[in-house]
C-alpha cells in the first residue's frame, strides 16, 4: 500500500509577528489621526464655545446701551441723568423704557465684572476669569462667563452748543477722542493720534496705555458713543498650547504668556462702537 505524505498548510511564526507588527502599526497611525482629530475638535468646540458666549453678551450689551437716554415724554430725566457712571471699567445708564415719563429703579442698568472679583475697578477679573453682570438695582445676572477682561472709552461732544464730537485739534491725523476719565477730566487713550487704540499708546511699555489730558471737563451729558471691548477666555487650559497674543482692552494691555495662571488658556477679544442715539435729544 502506498502512503502519500500531505504537507500541513499555515502561518508561520515569521510570517504571524510580521503580520502582528502590520497590525500595531496600522492601529497606532489611526490612534494618531483619531487624537489629531479630537484636539482639532476640542478646539473649534471652544472657539465657538467663547465666541458664542461674547457674541452674545455684547450684543445684548450694545442693544440697551444704544438706548440710553430714551426720553419719549421729555420728562423722564428731571432728577437723574442719562448716564451716570461712565468709567473704564463700567457704565451705568437709564432709558424710559415703558414710556411713562419717570425712570424708575428697573430702568437703571449698570454693567461691570461680578463686583466681588474685580475689588481693583480696573475691569479685569482678580482670578484670571469671571462673569459679565447686567445690574439692575440690587438685581445681579449674568450675562456671561469666563470673561477676563472688559473696558469702555468714550466719544464725547465739548459742550452742549457744539454737537461735533471732540477731536485731537493738536494731532496730525484729527482723530476723535477716545477716552476715560479721570481727575475730573476726558484722558485720551489714542495717544499717538492714528485712529485706533492699541499697544502702540503704550509708550513705555509697561502694559498700561499711558493716558493723556484732552483739558475738557467731564460731563456724562455729552458723551455720544461707547466703545467697548470684551476679552474671553476658554473654559479649560490646553498645557501644550501658551498664548503668545496681546490683547488690547481699555487703557491695559494683557499678556497671557506672561502669567504662569494664563497662558495655556485660549483667548478671543471682541470690540464694538455704539452710538448713543439718544443722548442730547432733549
Amino acid at each position: 500500500m502506498k502512503v502519500t505524505n500531505k504537507r500541513e498548510t499555515g502561518f508561520t511564526l515569521v510570517e504571524l509577528l510580521i503580520g502582528m507588527v502590520a497590525g500595531i502599526i496600522l492601529l497606532g497611525s489611526l490612534y494618531i489621526i483619531f487624537k489629531a482629530q479630537l484636539k482639532s475638535y476640542n478646539l473649534q468646540t471652544q472657539y465657538i464655545s467663547m465666541q458664542n458666549n461674547i457674541r452674545i453678551a455684547i450684543g445684548s450689551m450694545a442693544k440697551e446701551i444704544r438706548m440710553a437716554g430714551y426720553n419719549p415724554k421729555g420728562t423722564a430725566f428731571s432728577t437723574i441723568s442719562a448716564i451716570n457712571t461712565a468709567n473704564e471699567y463700567e457704565i451705568s445708564f437709564a432709558y424710559d423704557k415703558n414710556q411713562d415719563g419717570t425712570i424708575e429703579s428697573n430702568e437703571i442698568i449698570t454693567y461691570q465684572l461680578k463686583p466681588n472679583d474685580d475689588l481693583d475697578n480696573n475691569g479685569i477679573a482678580d482670578n484670571g476669569a469671571t462673569m459679565l453682570i447686567r445690574k439692575i438695582g440690587t438685581n445681579l445676572q449674568p450675562l456671561a462667563d469666563n470673561i477676563e477682561a472688559i473696558g469702555f472709552a468714550y466719544a464725547f461732544i465739548k459742550n452742549a452748543n457744539n454737537n461735533q464730537l471732540a477731536y485731537n485739534s493738536t494731532g496730525t491725523n484729527k482723530n476723535i477722542y477716545w477716552a476715560i476719565p479721570y481727575n475730573n477730566y476726558w484722558y485720551n487713550l489714542d495717544v499717538n493720534d492714528d485712529g485706533v487704540v492699541n499697544k502702540n499708546d503704550d509708550t513705555d511699555n509697561d502694559n498700561i496705555i499711558n493716558i493723556a489730558n484732552t483739558g475738557i471737563p467731564i460731563s456724562y451729558n455729552n458723551i455720544r458713543a461707547v466703545k467697548i471691548w470684551i476679552l474671553v477666555r476658554s473654559e479649560h487650559p490646553d498645557n501644550s498650547f501658551i498664548d503668545n497674543n496681546s490683547y488690547v482692552v481699555g487703557k491695559y494691555i494683557i499678556t497671557p504668556k506672561n502669567s504662569n495662571t494664563d497662558k495655556h488658556y485660549r483667548h478671543w477679544l471682541l470690540s464694538i462702537t455704539v452710538k448713543l442715539r439718544n443722548m442730547g435729544l432733549n
